[in-house]
């Protein structure tokens, strides 16, 4: 289990605004802090979407794919969305990544069709990159197993499912899925289910909730992850859903890939109000 939390190092919020910055290059003395701070706080990520670029790229076949390589000049990797590809292992050292969870995400609109079938293919794909590079990345499902990760100077891989649409509203797939080694689940992608909302609903391309935040059953599917030690990440739901999640949950949640709404006024990202409740 993840919980009870010892360290604060997965309270890091990815709370950056979403939207396209370009600030000036780091001075050389600036770089060499944020190396040294790293050198002994290493950066965890909770969330990189590199299990669907391998869906969508490569249909995850990875027998040929050298992730210990400089990706962007990579021309069959790069071919398509080369904007949404931004990893690889030599990247991950040089930010000072020490925790990645790769996100196990399949589109909303596989929601009420084989979305339980292809999320257990993203979760498989995941952890035989993992496998194929053991040598820099080490699977990893708890705090300890972290800090072994970090001594061998590898990089902790965890699993996160991004949306509950992958749950089929089963307490039963939600507890195999943490069998299988998933460590957090997004509430939401970018769509309702029949127990949370979405801050914007792809099907219908606003926000139409049906749930008002949660229901009675999206409650006590918070509570059946805080029993298991499962995390729950709240970003991509609705303001509602974020404040009845941070109201009945029993450990500490996350935003994984959220930003300020007050610094990026962008519907999905999180209100001042919910950030107070936030605090410990």
């Amino acid at each position: 289990m993840l919980y009870p939390w010892k360290v604060t190092i997965f309270l890091v919020i990815s709370l950056l605004s979403l939207h396209k910055v370009y600030p000036a290059p780091p001075s050389a003395e600036s770089l060499k802090k944020v190396h040294t701070i790293l050198a002994k706080h290493p950066l965890v990520d909770t969330h990189n979407d590199l299990p669907w670029n391998l869906r969508t790229t490569l249909f995850n076949d990875i027998q040929k794919f050298d992730f210990n390589s400089d990706l962007k000049n990579d021309k069959n990797w790069m071919k398509s969305t080369p904007e949404e590809k931004h990893t690889d292992i030599p990247r991950l050292k040089i930010g000072g990544v020490g925790v990645q969870f790769w996100a196990a995400y399949v589109k909303s609109s596989s929601q009420y069709k084989d979305y339980v079938e292809q999320t257990l293919e993203q979760i498989d794909v995941a952890k035989r990159l993992i496998q194929k590079n053991r040598k820099y990345l080490q699977y990893a499902t708890s705090v300890d197993e972290i800090k072994k990760s970090m001594k061998r100077n590898k990089i902790a891989s965890l699993i996160g499912i991004e949306g509950g649409h992958s749950i089929q509203s089963s307490l039963g797939i939600l507890r195999m899925f943490y069998e299988l080694g998933v460590r957090y689940m997004t509430l939401t992608h970018n769509c309702n289910t029949p127990w949370a909302d979405t801050w914007n609903d792809s099907t219908t391309n606003a926000y139409t909730p049906v749930n008002n935040g949660l229901s009675p059953f999206g409650i006590k599917i918070v509570h059946e992850m805080n029993r298991l030690g499962m995390i729950v990440d709240i970003s991509h739901t609705s303001h509602d859903t974020q404040v009845q999640a941070l109201q009945n949950t029993k450990a500490p949640l996350i935003f994984s890939h959220s930003g300020v709404y007050a610094k990026c006024s962008k519907g999905r990202n999180t209100e001042d109000d919910v950030l107070g409740l936030l605090v410990l």
